[in-house]
């Protein structure tokens, strides 16, 4: 029950939280690796009847648009 302008920002804090906390391995440095977060978001306020199966399949192409021009980021769906 919640729209993009409320859920980017929760996606966006944990892409923050993920990409400045280095990821530590105990075998390629001491001092640990750094990890990246790409999000794909799909929101609707849409009728009763907008498939969840819709939702979940705009949220996977949203985040392949991430990864595809230049990842780390977040991107809303076109709905």
């Amino acid at each position: 029950n919640c729209g993009a302008s409320q859920v980017v920002p929760v996606a966006e804090r944990f892409r923050r939280a993920v990409s400045e906390q280095p990821f530590e391995t105990g075998v390629l440095s001491a001092e640990g690796i750094n990890i990246t977060m790409s999000c794909g978001v799909s929101c609707t306020d849409g009728p009763a009847g907008y498939y969840s199966h819709e939702l979940i399949k705009e949220a996977d192409e949203a985040l392949y648009f991430s990864k595809n021009n230049g990842r780390n980021r977040i991107t809303i769906a076109d709905t």
